[in-house]
């Protein structure tokens, strides 16, 4: 094995084609590194706006969720509102009223109807009673039923 040594010019020898070769190289580095910074950019704001879109899209549901409820709560409350309407209406129709006071209540039918005239003087006197549930003692209600004899005890019937 011989081992030879060759001048610094056969090292050099070439060095003006690598130079050429270099520069090339250093023109398309930065054309490269421009272009897949533009790239990572543009791939990023992508994903911003996909991150943006899609929280935009959860808040959209939550609303919509809530509204459906909201919604479907209004329905349930007029469904039930028709329900008690309808109660109502069957609670207060003269059948209704009359099989109330008839069997419930014991009420007599009156064989004709009866007209009670009411002294104003009475009405007066009676001004100061009260027929609130809540406030009415003994001598309030007496007063008022004696005020109510006197006046059917004068009554005048339709001939």
């Amino acid at each position: 094995m011989t081992l030879t040594l060759l001048p610094e010019s056969a090292y050099f020898k070439d060095a003006t084609d690598t130079s050429q070769l270099a520069v090339s190289s250093l023109t398309r580095k930065p054309l490269a590194r421009r272009f897949v910074s533009a790239t990572a950019f543009l791939g990023g704001l992508t994903l911003l706006v996909l991150f943006v879109f899609a929280i935009l899209q959860s808040l959209s549901d939550g609303v919509h969720f809530e509204l459906q409820n909201i919604g479907e709560q209004i329905e349930s409350e007029r469904t039930e509102l028709r329900k008690l309407q309808i109660e109502l209406d069957r609670r207060q129709a003269p059948q209704e009223i009359f099989r109330w006071s008839d069997g419930v209540l014991g009420l007599v039918a009156a064989a004709e109807p009866t007209i009670i005239r009411v002294d104003p003087a009475y009405i007066s006197a009676s001004a100061n009673v009260s027929l609130d549930t809540g406030t009415r003692s003994s001598s309030d209600w007496q007063s008022v039923k004696t005020l109510l004899t006197d006046s059917v005890s004068s009554r005048t019937r339709r001939g």
